[in-house]
């Protein structure tokens, strides 16, 4: 009985097959080892932005007038009517305003003393600057034309503090932080006074108060 000679090609075809299943394997462990860089590489890229802090660019506040319990609310909420509301900006200085009217002629600017505020001091406490033409550098310029206050707070955290102008006004007075009288009937003002309270400071922090006026003949 003939019998056929032994195939030669099955080796080969076992060697290709092993071959073949060799690269797949391979190809899983490169594709595992690719997911799982992946996915290392996702979960510290999702670390680090946990990491990173919120900034709140914007914060609305509603202060109750009585206790200064504090609350935070929508930006177009409104609060209530025993309450202030108080809008806190973090975005920065933004783009320059139009110039504002020309005001009169020769005049002058002139700055008061800078009064301080601690937050040591009780809630409510109060810091007065009064600007007085008496400091003009022109002799002619005596007559009070308007003025206003700069407000500056030192916090030490990152919780911002409160201060607030209780009053500033035009009147009869002289540098110093000892506030202007209002002017006689019929006579002009010669200075500038500004009033300052605190609404929440906490201790450690501090805030300048200083008001300026300006002078002209």
């Amino acid at each position: 009985m003939h019998r056929p000679p032994p195939s030669r090609l099955a080796p080969m075809k076992l060697r290709a097959w092993l071959l073949a299943l060799a690269c797949v394997l391979l190809g899983c462990l490169i594709g595992l080892s690719t997911a799982g860089a992946k996915t290392s590489a996702s979960s510290s890229a999702a670390k680090t932005a946990a990491a990173k802090p919120t900034v709140t660019k914007r914060l609305h506040l509603c202060v109750d007038k009585k206790t200064e319990a504090v609350r935070v609310v929508g930006l177009k909420a409104k609060c209530k009517g025993s309450e202030k509301s108080v809008l806190l900006d973090n975005r920065g200085i933004g783009p320059a305003g139009p110039p504002g009217p020309t005001g009169p002629a020769n005049t002058e600017v002139v700055q008061g003393p800078t009064a301080t505020l601690s937050g040591n001091e009780p809630t409510g406490s109060i810091a007065t600057s009064t600007a007085g033409c008496d400091h003009a550098i022109n002799g002619a310029n005596r007559e009070a034309y308007g003025g206003g206050v700069v407000i500056v707070t030192h916090p030490t955290t990152g919780v911002p503090d409160i201060v607030a102008t209780e009053s500033s006004y035009p009147g009869v007075g002289v540098t110093g932080q000892v506030a202007a009288t209002a002017p006689a009937a019929g006579a002009g003002a010669n200075a500038y006074t500004a009033v300052a309270a605190i609404s929440r400071m906490f201790s450690g922090d501090s805030a300048t108060v200083q008001a300026y006026v300006i002078c002209g003949p």
